[in-house]
């Protein structure tokens, strides 16, 4: 039972991470919030290149509250 539930919570991670990342390409906006200080989502996206390599014409431009501020570099 064990195995099935972190198969389906698998899939669910796969599906919104590929989500994501149509989102940001088909959209190109011009700001991203990464929310740290619910999760640490900063660390899921170094640990998930595919979705690090999407973001990666944005810089960190501020940090408040744990909030990652991050704009598309030009």
């Amino acid at each position: 039972m064990a195995t099935r539930v972190r198969t389906r919570r698998w899939t669910y991670m796969r599906r919104e991470s590929a989500m994501l990342i149509a989102n940001i390409k088909n959209n190109e906006p011009t700001v991203v919030l990464v929310d740290n200080f619910s999760d640490n989502w900063s660390k899921w996206l170094q640990d998930n290149p595919d979705v690090a390599d999407v973001l990666r014409n944005y810089r960190l431009v501020a940090t408040i509250n744990n909030i990652e501020i991050r704009s598309k570099a030009h």
